[in-house]
């Protein structure tokens, strides 16, 4: 039983030395009974990991994609510290199954000793025990500094870890301050921006507005643009249709007015050429001189008076010498004058004045006022050149020169004014080099009269000669400019002129007279006609960009009645009677005839001789056709095929370029049009000239 005591007592003394050691051990490891430590310590750094990263929620979400990956790095972390305490567990658990083992062991070997009553060999156990207890010590101190060096390097690396992420949680930080920055910008800039879009917006909206307004006045104007261009039109006829008509009145005006002067012009004339013979024969006195000038100075005025009413200035063409005595600051003013007109001045020499004149033979001389003893010397030795004083003259003065015959310039100094005295002076003068020799000082006024009427009625002879063709010449050929920019073909209908113009859209219709008067106006907008005919009573009309022919009714509003298929793409010319219709294309130089049924059949093509035909009439026996690259006319006789007769080049049009483009023939004359010149014309049939 002392033995038992004594096992008691050891195992006592063994269980007091084990829990003497358990609060140190349990400071370090988690065995059965530490209040889980390591949980305890995961939980606290847990706590202390939670309170740094324990930021405010807009900073998480903005922080939340850039510390995803040191997240996922933590979370392996945890997941490595989570592996490493449930080792520590399981070591704790397998020492504590140990120890239950060894007390169970121990009360066995009690037991044992108990029932076997072997102390010794209890003895021996527990010296074995003690063994295995201070081996297990020492292994437990092993694995203490195992898990101490593993806790200093995961401190460490923690730290490290630690510190990085604080650097990156700092610059994320910064970065945060800029990007708030950045955004307190942005918004500033969006609200300032959007505040000038709306701003803008509502001036676009205001300008769309305006611009909608706009553009429904724009339309109301067009359409009173429109209206207002047919009555512009209409009033286009109409003024060319006046001023046609206040032409001819002008033409006839002009040929009376010219009439009427030729009649005074030798009414005046034939008095002054019979005392002109008097005088030459002596058979009357030298007292006849003043109805000479007399009847000089009505021719003179008859002249004038011409002029005014033709509102003609005097010009004068031909070139001539201007003898000049003037100071140094008079000769600057002349010679700047000569330069633009056709005038030849030469500074006289007042020491030779006598050489001077009879080397230069000047047609007149001007003198200064300063040196008006000069002109006296000049007129009363060369009475035949006119003398012309330039400068400040009285009144008494002045009227002294004009009695002498002198011609007197007045200040103010107008340039123009000075130019017509002197070619109205010169246009006076006998003081030609050609008629020096021959004049003589007593018969001045005679030998000036004589050239004066000689030069008045060559040029009213060639001017009434002149005047008198060019009426013939319009009596012969009629032009007549159309109200309309482009008559493209015209047809005659036995009274009237028919054409039409593909760029206005229209058809207009012509009395065929002097005035060539528009009567009416056929407007189709949605079409461009080039040609027209008459075939079968009906008017026949062409589009090109249609590719139709078609048949309009004789209405008020020429209605179309029928449409029909072109043979070709570009029909430029129909001609007809009763039984068919011609049409030719200007693509193809084709020249096709229809038979007037109800699909307009073609029963014949032909060849056009022209490569470009353009046009073609019917006369009710030959087909005419018109080439607008050649501006030649076709006669063909049908009963030969087309074959060509003759080849006629209207008056006017033997260059190439103006492109006629439509022909028709009246009674007596060849009506021709032309889209290029953008006018008609009518010649006599004799004007043609026939090539072959």
């Amino acid at each position: 039983m002392d033995e038992f005591n004594d096992l008691d007592n050891e195992l006592a003394k063994l269980k007091q030395e084990l829990s003497s050691h358990g609060d140190e051990w349990t400071r370090q490891f988690n065995f059965p009974g530490s209040n889980d430590y390591w949980k305890r310590r995961q939980e606290e750094d847990s706590a202390i990991w939670q309170k740094r990263l324990n930021v405010n929620e807009e900073e998480k979400k903005i922080l939340e994609e850039k510390l995803k990956e040191q997240k996922l790095q933590i979370e392996k972390y945890n997941e490595h510290l989570r592996e490493v305490e449930k080792k520590i567990e399981e070591d704790a658990r397998r020492w504590e199954e140990r120890f239950k083992v060894r007390e169970t062991e121990l009360m066995l070997e009690k037991n044992r000793v108990l029932w076997e009553e072997k102390m010794k060999e209890k003895e021996n156990e527990n010296h074995f025990l003690l063994s295995k207890v201070s081996e297990l010590n020492a292994k437990i101190g092993e694995e203490k500094e195992q898990q101490l060096k593993d806790r200093d390097k995961t401190d460490e690396y923690l730290s490290k870890l630690k510190e990085a992420h604080e650097d990156k949680t700092r610059s994320y930080t910064g970065q945060v301050d800029v990007l708030r920055a950045r955004v307190a910008e942005l918004e500033k800039d969006l609200g300032e921006r959007m505040s000038e879009l709306r701003t803008k917006s509502g001036a676009y909206e205001e300008k769309i507005k305006k611009m909608d307004d706009y553009t429904i006045e724009l339309a109301r104007l067009k359409d009173t643009a429109v209206s207002e261009n047919c009555l512009l039109k209409e009033e286009l006829s109409k003024a060319k249709l006046q001023n046609t008509e206040e032409k001819k009145q002008l033409q006839e005006s002009l040929k009376l007015r010219a009439q009427q002067f030729v009649s005074n012009f030798y009414a005046y004339l034939g008095p002054l050429l019979g005392l002109l013979h008097g005088i030459s024969t002596k058979r009357l006195s030298g007292d006849l001189i003043g109805p000479v000038k007399d009847s000089v100075q009505r021719l003179e005025n008859e002249t004038g008076l011409f002029m005014t009413n033709l509102d003609m200035k005097f010009q004068y063409n031909e070139l001539y010498t201007l003898g000049l005595i003037l100071p140094e600051d008079e000769l600057g003013f002349f010679n700047k004058l000569s330069a633009s007109q056709k005038i030849r001045t030469k500074v006289l020499d007042i020491k030779a004045i006598k050489n001077d004149i009879s080397r230069i033979k000047p047609q007149a001389v001007l003198v200064s006022i300063k040196f008006l003893k000069y002109a006296y010397k000049i007129k009363n030795k060369w009475s035949f050149i006119p003398v012309i004083i330039f400068g400040t003259v009285n009144a008494k003065l002045h009227k002294k020169l004009l009695a002498k015959g002198f011609e007197v310039i007045l200040p103010p100094y107008i340039t123009e004014e000075i130019i017509t005295l002197l070619n109205q002076t010169v246009s006076k003068s006998i003081a030609w080099p050609e008629y020096w020799e021959k004049i003589q000082p007593k018969r001045d006024y005679l030998s000036k009269l004589a050239v004066m009427s000689g030069l008045i009625l060559l040029c009213l002879s060639g001017y009434y000669l002149n005047n008198y063709y060019v009426n013939k010449s319009l009596n012969v050929v009629l032009h007549f400019n159309t109200p309309y920019p482009q008559p493209t073909n015209i047809t005659f209908d036995g009274q009237n002129i028919w054409v039409c113009d593909w760029f206005g859209q229209s058809i207009y219709k012509h009395s065929v007279n002097n005035d060539f008067k528009l009567i009416k106006i056929f407007h189709f907008p949605e079409k461009h006609f080039t040609t027209l005919a008459w075939a079968g009573g009906y008017l026949w009309s062409a589009d090109p960009w249609n590719k139709k022919i078609y048949k309009h009714n004789m209405d008020e509003a020429l209605s179309i009645i029928g449409s029909y298929q072109a043979p070709n793409a570009a029909p430029s010319g129909l001609a007809g009677d009763r039984e068919v219709l011609w049409s030719c294309d200007s693509a193809l130089a084709q020249i096709y005839r229809h038979r007037l049924d109800d699909k307009l059949t073609v029963e014949e093509t032909y060849k056009s001789p022209g490569s470009s035909p353009s046009g073609l009439y019917f006369d009710g026996e030959k087909l005419w056709s018109l080439d607008s690259k050649t501006n030649k006319i076709y006669c063909h006789d049908i009963s030969k095929g087309l074959a060509v007769e003759g080849e006629y080049l209207p008056v006017g049009y033997e260059q190439k370029g103006y492109n006629l483009s439509g022909i028709a023939i009246s009674k007596d004359r060849v009506w021709v049009c032309s889209e290029r010149l953008g006018e008609i014309q009518g010649y006599q049939k004799t004007l043609l000239k026939k090539i072959k």
